[in-house]
This record gives structure tokens, C-alpha cells and sequence, in this order.
């Protein structure tokens, strides 16, 4: 419940995310992305198979460029239930199949439809702050709501990802879409 308590905080509660992509935000937005992709990870359920062995960290993955390197690495060695949190930065045609949250920066826009394919059928949990992300076949697509960080989620594309989203998170969503990979 205290998580619940935070997460509610942290979503509802912190003006300021601003509508600009990720690499033109302020080192305070930045950090705000960085919180909202720890939290989305506490509330995200990867299959056991997803991961090499019992104790093999949660792989965050940054994809492109963006201004949430040093915002991520703060994260790196906390724990999400019985893992250790573990940051890798990629460039374009960096392999990301060992990634289970892949951040996908606005850098990346005119390659997101071969990312999202290379995804499919893989527990990957897909976030971006790409406009239409979630509607294009992405999982949780960040966007601006009255200066307020918000996002969006696909249900389809987590299903076909094989994770489990907590109701919890889907509540605070400000919309749930529940198409397949790139069905629009």
C-alpha cells in the first residue's frame, strides 16, 4: 500500500513535466522520467523466463539520445521485488533482446516501427515519449497533460509482450488502449 501511496504522489501530485521531449527537458523533468520508468517497472510483471536465472537483474535500457543517463544511473543496484536494477545505454543497432524496459528516445522516431517489431513477442516492457508510442504498438507512451507528466498504455502490446500490468497503474493511466502491436 505505501508503494500505491507513492506512486499516486509521484504521478498526480508533480507539476512541471513539460510537453517537450525528453532530450530538451530539465535536468528536474529528466529526473521525473527516471521515476516514472523505476515506478512503471515496480508495477510491471515479467514472466520467470524472461530472465537468465533467479537472481539476473532488471535491465533497463536507454535507446538513442537523451538526457536521462546520469538520471538513470542513479537508479542502477536498487531493487524491484528480489532484483537489482542494472542501466545499459544503446545506440541505433544495438541489439536490445536482453533489455526488459527499453526506453525509447525521440531521437529514434523514424526507426520506432523496426524497434517495435524486433520487440515483438518479447518481454519487453516498451516506453517512449514518441507521439501516437502506444497507439503505434508501443506498451506505456509518456505525454504532457496540463504540464503534467502522464502516460498511456496498451494492453494489446503488453499481452503480446507476455507481461502483466497491475491495475493499479492502469487506474492511474490517463487512457488504456487495448489494440494489438501497430493496429490503430
Amino acid at each position: 500500500m505505501k508503494a500505491v501511496v507513492a506512486l499516486l504522489l509521484l504521478l498526480c501530485c508533480c507539476p512541471g513535466a513539460a510537453a517537450a521531449s525528453v532530450e530538451r527537458k530539465s535536468a528536474d523533468e529528466a529526473a521525473m522520467v527516471a521515476a516514472y520508468l523505476f515506478n512503471f517497472g515496480r508495477f510491471v510483471h515479467w514472466p520467470d523466463s524472461a530472465f537468465a536465472s533467479a537472481d539476473a537483474p532488471l535491465q533497463f535500457c536507454l535507446y538513442g539520445e537523451t538526457q536521462l543517463d546520469d538520471h538513470l544511473d542513479s537508479l542502477r543496484g536498487k531493487r524491484i521485488r528480489r532484483r537489482t536494477v542494472a542501466v545499459q545505454r544503446l545506440q541505433r543497432g544495438d541489439a536490445t533482446t536482453h533489455c526488459h524496459l527499453l526506453f525509447i528516445s525521440a531521437s529514434e522516431r523514424l526507426y520506432l516501427s523496426p524497434l517495435l517489431r524486433a520487440q515483438r513477442g518479447l518481454p519487453v516492457l516498451t516506453v517512449s515519449e514518441i507521439e501516437d508510442f502506444a497507439s503505434d504498438g508501443g506498451v506505456i507512451g509518456l505525454l504532457s497533460d496540463n504540464r503534467r507528466l502522464a502516460f498511456e498504455i496498451n494492453t494489446g502490446s503488453a499481452a503480446d509482450a507476455r507481461l502483466s500490468v497491475s491495475s493499479q497503474l492502469l487506474k492511474l493511466a490517463k487512457r488504456v488502449l487495448e489494440n494489438r502491436e501497430g493496429e490503430r
